[in-house]
């Protein structure tokens, strides 16, 4: 056989054997377009998106739907984080806790009103599991806004609809709002 490359649309002999596509390693197809590698991260499943987490340029775009999840990857990352820290301490599923991370939450990255700067007494019980969650919160709103302003997420509209997407949940089955609490 031949190996071909795919050269705008085209399949040109290269040599040796019939041509693979490198995602599916299926024989004579063409390799995915970008969008198309974009669409199928919205169908893997969570631990997939969980390897490419810290990877801006690998984050969920789906064109044409404003409530689209744009920061998916992103987004299960702090997930992640904020259910590692809630098996250790119940206390961050009290409202008071999830009252303060929305509050902040609300400020810096959805209406960006307020500088990055997360306070020291989060509501958790104790100091070490407060210092733990600053540095989530840090971290991941950092990152968030980050990605916010690559995509061009100039409205509210469009970054509350993007950090509220009801799709978005953990392994454990835990959703956005059950950290932050309802919109």
């Amino acid at each position: 056989g031949l190996i071909q490359l795919c050269l705008k649309s085209k399949l040109v002999p290269l040599a040796g054997c019939a041509p693979t596509n490198r995602w599916t390693r299926a024989a004579g197809a063409c390799f995915a377009s970008n969008s198309a590698r974009r669409r199928l991260n919205e169908f893997a499943p969570p631990r997939q998106l969980n390897r490419s987490a810290s990877i801006v340029g690998l984050d969920l775009m789906t064109l044409g739907n404003e409530h689209a999840p744009v920061a998916w990857s992103s987004m299960a990352t702090f997930l992640y984080d904020l259910e590692q820290l809630g098996e250790e301490h119940g206390e961050l599923y009290d409202t008071a806790v999830r009252e303060r991370m929305w509050t902040l939450v609300e400020r810096i990255l959805i209406k960006q009103t307020a500088p990055l700067r997360v306070p020291k007494d989060l509501g958790m019980f104790s100091p070490e599991a407060n210092d733990r969650l600053k540095q989530i919160l840090t971290e991941n709103l950092k990152r968030l806004r980050d990605v916010f302003e690559v995509f061009e997420l100039d409205t509210e509209r469009k970054r509350f609809a993007s950090f509220h997407n009801e799709r978005l949940r953990t392994e454990k089955g835990h959703y956005v709002e059950d950290f932050f609490g309802a919109p």
